[in-house]
């Protein structure tokens, strides 16, 4: 009934080696346990997301998918991420691809015209007439504005193709009035129908610079009157509102054949007018960094063209008070 502390300490801990013995064995145990939880939810997902991204390094896009086993929300985000980017990088990958190829084919034809006519002046001036020089001379020329206007227009599209932040607005009746005023002011028919004072998502300027490189694209295919339409449109959802642009010229439209190829880089019908087959790959570029849109519609008559953009916040806000 009576005890006492034991004289030492080691003599203490040999008093309850049984129960220090359990407790050792316990807490390896849970070590143990934890550790396995550990590699299974945590250590091999994150292994095989980071295999995920050798195999992106190593350029095997097409290996990679999306986590089945991934645990964790975080591991499973990180994952998708990891996905996504492949595909981005792929889809990238592939464009400035065609792209180079289509850039190649664009400069070579005129550059072997050029080559062509300096190596004829070359070798046959001396034997030439005025008029066969005159004629020669006027093909260099022509080429040379051709390929200059081809650099001007990968310049616009490489500064389209950039993404920018912008959190301001449009006036899309000042804007549309202005465009149409110049090309009235150049003999050019336009006529302009405005429903409401509109506000869009974009950049004014750049909206002014997408609507004359139309009417310039109209213009150079010899279709105008132009009619220009601004309007708000109900979206799917029977709630919200988006600014719709319709473009629209009087000449013969899109043949079917070619209606799939317009927004293609380099594509044009008009090469020998000067076109560089860049214009309407760069409205798109464009509009897309300003999550707007561009799509050919059918018309009983001309081209029409419909642009969509986001309203801008003010006007969203007062649509909804």
């Amino acid at each position: 009934m009576i005890s006492r502390t034991p004289a030492t300490l080691a003599q203490s801990l040999y008093n309850n080696q049984a129960m220090l013995i359990l407790l050792m064995l316990g807490l390896i145990t849970i070590v143990v346990v934890l550790s396995f939880i550990t590699s299974f939810v945590i250590s091999k997902p994150v292994q095989a997301v980071a295999a995920q991204a050798k195999l992106v390094a190593d350029g095997k896009v097409s290996d990679i998918e999306i986590l089945k086993t991934a645990r964790t929300v975080e591991v499973h985000e990180l994952s998708t991420a990891v996905v996504k980017m492949s595909k981005a990088l792929e889809k990238r990958a592939n464009y400035i691809q065609n792209f180079a190829s289509q850039v190649s084919h664009a400069f070579k034809t005129p550059l072997t015209a050029i080559q062509g006519a300096i190596e004829l002046l070359k070798e046959h001036y001396a034997t030439m007439t005025e008029q066969e020089r005159s004629q020669f001379l006027s093909n260099l020329d022509t080429d040379s504005k051709y390929l200059e206007s081809l650099v001007n227009r990968l310049l616009d599209l490489a500064r389209a193709d950039t993404k920018v932040s912008f959190d301001g607005k449009a006036n899309i009746n000042e804007v549309l009035q202005r465009v149409t005023e110049r090309a009235n002011n150049k003999n050019i028919e336009t006529k302009l129908d405005l429903t409401e004072d509109i506000e869009a998502a974009c950049d004014p300027t750049v909206l002014e610079s997408i609507l004359q490189n139309l009417i310039d694209n109209s213009v150079q295919h010899g279709k105008p009157p132009i009619s220009i339409k601004a309007e708000l449109i109900m979206l799917e959802d029977n709630i919200s509102k988006q600014v719709q642009i319709t473009f629209q010229d009087s000449g013969s439209g899109i043949s079917a054949a070619n209606i799939k190829s317009i927004f293609t880089p380099f594509f044009t019908t008009a090469r020998d007018q000067g076109g560089t087959g860049l214009g309407l790959a760069v409205i798109k570029t464009l509009l897309e960094n300003y999550n707007g849109s561009i799509e050919y519609k059918e018309a009983n008559s001309g081209a029409c063209f419909v642009i969509k953009f986001k309203l801008g916040l003010d006007h969203e806000k007062t649509l909804f008070l």
